[in-house]
Parts: structure tokens; C-alpha cells; sequence
């Protein structure tokens, strides 16, 4: 994990996503340990990390949750248990709008809207 904790040291002060990173047993998840992340992922995962806008990464066959600080409100009490898990379990609620929205990104299309309601449950 020391790779990639450099690389997220580098983005600046600690924070509450840093922490995650480096204290959730990633020998647990389907993602493994950070060392083993593929460049993208590390990429993808630095890149939101220093952004200051809300982001997040949906990585690999049941798209693990990764988000940025500035993700963590829109979350609300669904953080930290988030991070890292199924896409499809973070935002259950709202999954069956999700579904052509996702299955056009992992079909390599372009989506695009605007006004999308979505009723988040953030607690």
C-alpha cells in the first residue's frame, strides 16, 4: 500500500477518505490491497482525491464504491460504510434508474442528461 498511500499523501492534509483508504482491510474486498490496484484505479482514485468536486469511482465486476471528501455530504449517513462496497448497495434505493445509466458506461456509450430526479435516501 505504500505506493499508493505516497501518491494520496501527496494530494495534501489528511482527511476522512484518506483515512479509509488506509485503515479498511482490503483483504476483504474483491479489490484487494492498494498495492495491487491496477495504475488506472490508482490514477482514477487520485485524480478524484484531489478534486474538490464530489466524485466517485464504480471499479470492477460489482462496481466497488470509491468517492472523494467532497462526496462524503451527498452521502450523508451511508458514509464511511460506503466505501468500498457495491455500487448497487450504496444507492439501492434508486438502482433501477441507475441500471441504463451504468449499463451504457460498461457498454463504452456516452450518456447524457439533464433534470435526472433522483430520491437518495441519505440516511
Amino acid at each position: 500500500m505504500a505506493d499508493i498511500l505516497r501518491t494520496i499523501a501527496d494530494l495534501g492534509e489528511e482527511s476522512d477518505v484518506r483515512r479509509l483508504l488506509r485503515e479498511t482491510d482490503w483483504g476483504m474486498s474483491p479489490l484487494g490491497p492498494p498495492d495491487g490496484w491496477p495504475p488506472e484505479l490508482v490514477t482514477a482514485f487520485s485524480m478524484a482525491g484531489s478534486s474538490a468536486f464530489p466524485m466517485f469511482i464504480a471499479w470492477g465486476a460489482d462496481l466497488r464504491f470509491l468517492y472523494n471528501d467532497a462526496y462524503v455530504p451527498i452521502l450523508g449517513d451511508k458514509h464511511p460504510a460506503a466505501f468500498g462496497a457495491p455500487f448497487q448497495q450504496v444507492w439501492a434505493e434508486i438502482w433501477p434508474e441507475l441500471v441504463p445509466i451504468v449499463d451504457r458506461a460498461l457498454s463504452d456509450k456516452s450518456a447524457y442528461f439533464e433534470d435526472l430526479p433522483l430520491t437518495m435516501e441519505r440516511k
